[in-house]
């Protein structure tokens, strides 16, 4: 049984059913928790990513704490370690640079 939400029109009292909303896929992210991520996965520590990415140390601290929960997992290595494994990040090829 799925849940259904109603809603009704203020203007003509007409009642009608709102389809649920899609969930958000659990390991999207923004752009800057991507760079975070990314500065995690570089090696720098929380006061190096703060100043490379103009963000104060307990915004860094926050952001890795919700990138964990999104990741489902406790740690920054296991953090990184995922993130390579779903492709959310890639790894860097010598040659190309990219």
């Amino acid at each position: 049984m799925t849940n259904v939400r109603v809603t009704v029109d203020r203007e003509t009292g007409e009642a009608f059913a709102v389809p649920p909303r899609r969930r958000r896929e659990m390991w999207v992210m923004s752009p800057r928790q991507l760079e975070v991520l990314q500065a995690l996965a570089d090696g720098l520590t929380y006061p190096q990513m703060a100043e490379r990415l103009f963000m104060a140390r307990t915004s860094v601290s926050k952001t890795l704490g919700r990138l964990y929960v999104r990741l489902g997992v406790s740690s920054g290595p296991e953090a990184v370690h995922v993130a390579y494994q779903r492709g959310i990040l890639r790894v860097p090829c010598g040659r190309c640079g990219g």
